[in-house]
């Protein structure tokens, strides 16, 4: 088993890569370690020149994520350092919208027949949004319906440099809240810089969608000659940061990513499954790629891949924007709505059905199913710090809230307390990304900050205080609620050899929350005193799940060598709904052995092998390479891995017993390193 990445010391280097030699302009996001740019300071850098515009920040004060720019001096093919310090801003005159309207050439995007000229914005109510000023590096976001189309915009981001170079991401959006008729649209889209066609492509814009106007590796244009400028953010610096998990197995082969998908392509997934995940281990903290880019060091590959995967976010019908507002939607602007539109008799007022035209095989209205979200935008926002990202996770967050029982939601307090298991991970996972990439000053901040804390206050209320329902739903476990509200007493009894009245669960999905929770308790979420007391509460209860399946098998406790679970039983049957009776770790292993007709006197001889769980019945046989069990396998050693970084009674001793098992590394590091790198953590 790999050893942690070291904590780096103090900010770590920065490097860009260049397919070109000479002094090229580039921006990026980067994340920073809570308390080492300290309130009131920048991160300062050893470029030519430098500019760093903080986003966000840390509950102390400290620079949590900014925009980084400059220009470095490149060798192309090689790595250029830039040393990172903190200090004092070092000001500058900032580069204007008559400074862009200055460095840019004719700039047009057509539409069929309809063209906007990019020049003819600036400068005008077309602004949509100043994501930031400086010396060295200015970028704003412009916005312009489609004439003769209720439906179709197309935003431009444009980052101005010192120096006069330009950049530019243009994008259509078909993906309006409340306006009449959602539908595709087939249009030829074009953009010609300064003469020059850039793009040219017949694209279905499907409803509630947007495109990214780009083709081929490359992710934006260039007045000029690109400069080809990649990022690689330190690893380990990346991984001290907490806003991801400490992912541990590294380098991974050349054969795994050259086989990423590192091109962008209208209305694909860059190889999600187009139902958002054939299986339990789909959903993610972070895709794979991003994983990737953490773990190869920002290969040049996992970058584009994560590039690729990030942008075809958009091709999944979830975009819903509120044309007042021009943002996506305010919980408490649509305290009632429903977004799903097979659901529209739940929603107040009655949204617009989407006619069909989704991306092909994505179900029957185009919106992914929670219960299998990836993590599309976070990671890539961090990463790049373009704004589209930004919206994207804003977009996931207000889907997820969309997809909630309006009622049991609490209107536009958007708990997610009746969903399923999983699905409510993976929903809070986005939420609480969101909470803490967006800018305080942005409209939306406060509403994915508050919606977080009801959260925490409910979920801690109802699973670990039970002051809610007469604490009926308080397990010694450490569940967090059950396989969906709509369980019965017979779900995964005809795997069982001896049927008896016990209710059983899916327990893998337990460790999906218990992720989550234990995860986004470290990034930092502008979150209340009592949220975060909340937070820690249900984070510790749900980490009892994973510590328990790692006991040591003595004296009719569970035994650590079946911690890989599928179908588990969690309680006696009841007349309602909670189970009846709750059980303890020691009476689910008793009841297990009986129902699945298991050996109960496996040996608990520490060093011995993991047993596998195929599918949804239990085997004595060993766990291997490849086998299904590992997604969910993986899962309950990152919830472990959690448990031991932040302290858990019982978790250091579970985790060497799992990790010390036979089978343990010749199983798990090939999976993690080649396939689910996402899932590959290790306690810090």
């Amino acid at each position: 088993m790999p050893s942690p990445s070291p904590a780096p010391a103090g900010l770590a280097r920065f490097k860009v890569r260049s397919a070109v030699t000479g002094t090229q302009p580039f921006a990026f996001g980067h994340p920073f370690r809570q308390g080492d740019v300290p309130a009131g300071s920048v991160a300062l850098g050893d470029s030519a020149d430098w500019q760093c515009t903080p986003l966000t920040y840390w509950p102390d004060g400290s620079l949590k994520h900014a925009l980084i720019a400059g220009r470095a001096a490149v060798t192309a093919g090689a790595d250029a350092s830039i040393n990172l310090t903190a200090g004092a801003n070092p000001g500058g005159s900032p580069l204007t919208e008559a400074s862009l309207a200055s460095a840019l050439p004719s700039t047009t995007i057509a539409v069929d027949g309809d063209v906007t000229t990019l020049n003819t914005l600036i400068g005008t109510g077309a602004l949509h949004t100043t994501v930031c000023t400086g010396p060295v590096m200015s970028s704003w976001v412009y916005r312009r319906p489609v004439s003769g189309n209720n439906h179709l915009v197309v935003y431009v981001e444009v980052r101005l440099f010192k120096g006069g170079a330009v950049e530019i991401f243009p994008w259509i959006e078909n993906g309006y809240l409340q306006v009449a008729g959602p539908t595709s649209f087939a249009r030829a889209c074009s953009v010609t810089i300064g003469g020059v066609q850039r793009f040219s492509q017949s694209i279905d814009i499907k409803h509630h969608t947007r495109v990214p106007l780009i083709s081929g590796s490359a992710f934006s244009y260039w007045v000029g000659a690109d400069p080809g400028i990649t990022p690689a953010h330190d690893r380990a610096y990346l991984l001290a940061t907490k806003l991801i998990p400490n992912l541990g197995w590294h380098n991974p082969s050349a054969t795994t990513l050259n086989s990423l998908v590192q091109i962008y392509v209208p209305n694909t997934l860059a190889d999600d499954d187009n139902a958002t995940g054939g299986g339990g281990g789909s959903g993610c903290v972070i895709s794979p790629p991003s994983a990737f880019y953490v773990t190869s060091s920002g290969d040049p590959r996992a970058y584009r891949a994560l590039m690729a995967h990030g942008l075809s976010s958009g091709s999944w019908s979830l975009h819903y924007r509120d044309a007042t507002t021009n943002h996506p939607l305010k919980f408490s602007d649509w305290p009632n709505i429903r977004l799903k539109e097979t659901d529209t008799s739940q929603s107040i007022p009655l949204m617009p059905v989407g006619l069909g035209g989704e991306v092909p095989g994505t179900g029957s209205y185009g919106g992914p199913a929670m219960t299998h979200s990836p993590g599309y935008a976070y990671f890539p926002f961090l990463v790049t710090g373009r704004w589209w990202f930004l919206e994207e996770s804003q977009f996931w967050a207000t889907y997820a809230y969309g997809c909630l029982n309006r009622v049991e939601r609490g209107g536009a307090a958007g708990v997610h307390g009746s969903a399923q298991v999983r699905s409510r991970a993976w929903g809070l996972n986005v939420l609480a990304q969101t909470a803490t990439i967006t800018p305080t000053m942005h409209p939306l901040h406060g509403q994915f900050v508050s919606s977080w804390q009801s959260n925490t206050a409910h979920h801690r209320a109802r699973y670990v205080d039970g002051t809610t329902d007469g604490g009926r739903w308080v397990s010694p476990q450490g569940l967090l609620g059950e396989y969906s509200s709509e369980a019965s007493s017979t779900y995964a009894l005809t795997e069982t050899v001896t049927p008896r009245a016990v209710w059983y669960g899916s327990a893998w999905m337990s460790n999906y929350q218990a992720v989550v929770f234990g995860y986004t308790s470290d990034i930092g979420i502008p979150q209340s005193v009592q949220s975060v007391s909340d937070h820690l509460a249900v984070r510790n209860h749900a980490y009892k799940q994973q510590i328990g399946r790692a006991g040591d098998g003595l004296n009719g406790n569970y035994n650590w060598r079946r911690f890989i679970i599928y179908a588990y039983p969690f309680g006696a049957d009841g007349a309602g709904l909670p189970v009846e009776t709750y059980y303890t770790h020691a009476q689910s292993y008793a009841e297990m052995m009986i129902g699945f007709g298991l050996n109960a006197s496996l040996p608990a001889t520490p060093g011995l092998s993991l047993k596998r769980t195929a599918t949804k019945d239990f085997g004595n046989d060993d766990l291997g390479p490849g086998m299904a069990s590992l997604d969910y396998g993986s899962t309950g050693v990152a919830a472990l891995a959690l448990a031991v970084e932040h302290g858990q009674p019982g978790a250091r001793e579970g985790w060497a017993r799992i990790t010390g098992a036979s089978n343990f590394t010749n199983s798990f590091s090939a999976f993690l390193t080649d396939d689910r790198p996402q899932w590959g953590v290790l306690p810090r």
